[in-house]
């Protein structure tokens, strides 16, 4: 929440007056929208802006949101159950047939929830945090990752933060190579930090780079 533009609204505006660059969130708060909306919004921004769409989301973890805007906070483990059916639900909501998903927090039924997203099979997902849980649930399903989405414990380094995404279960988008930080491949994380993979299927984390600060 907080002072700053509404992200997505801000995005239509910067995407009517440019033609190359991506239009990412980094990150929606994914308690704030309910997947069904927050695809058709997306997918919508995605076609006018010509497929240039990055769809960033975290599972929240500022009290001050919460507590201003009257949403309960749920346990971290709730939170991030919550975010893993939204991309569950995103998935499919993206799909060409209708959606349809029962899930512990949100029902969709035969929703047929056109427009769809230029980029296919959707625009690429970027997951904020730094949990070890998260890590490995974005290891699986995201196309990158932000260290920039809630408190970074003190004791986590680049090298810490790789050795939690090479935990992830055989058959999912590879293990990270290396992440760069203020100080090289071992240099703690002080600031906003993304990973990538180059591919959707296969690949590795490459690179981390700055990028602005989050949204809510």
């Amino acid at each position: 929440m907080g002072t700053q533009y509404a992200p997505l609204v801000l995005l239509q505006l910067v995407a009517a007056h440019t033609t190359r660059i991506r239009l990412a969130t980094l990150v929606l708060d994914n308690d704030f929208r309910h997947p069904a909306v927050l695809a058709k919004v997306a997918a919508t921004l995605d076609v006018l802006s010509g497929g240039r769409v990055e769809l960033g989301l975290g599972a929240g973890w500022l009290a001050d949101d919460y507590q201003q805007s009257g949403i309960p906070l749920s346990s971290g483990a709730t939170r991030l159950a919550r975010l893993e059916e939204a991309v569950a639900a995103l998935t499919v909501l993206f799909d060409d047939a209708p959606a349809s998903l029962a899930g512990r927090f949100s029902t969709l039924r035969e929703l047929d929830g056109r427009m769809r997203p230029l980029q296919r099979p959707h625009p690429p997902v970027l997951l904020g945090g730094t949990r070890p849980r998260l890590l490995r649930f974005a290891a699986r399903a995201a196309d990158s990752v932000s260290f920039d989405s809630g408190p970074l414990p003190s004791s986590w380094r680049a090298d810490a933060l790789l050795r939690q995404g090479r935990g992830r279960p055989h058959g999912s988008r590879g293990a990270p190579a290396s992440a760069v930080g203020p100080h090289g491949a071992a240099g703690g994380l002080s600031g906003p930090w993304t990973a990538s993979w180059p591919g959707r299927a296969t690949g590795t984390w490459s690179t981390a780079r700055r990028r602005p600060s989050r949204s809510s």
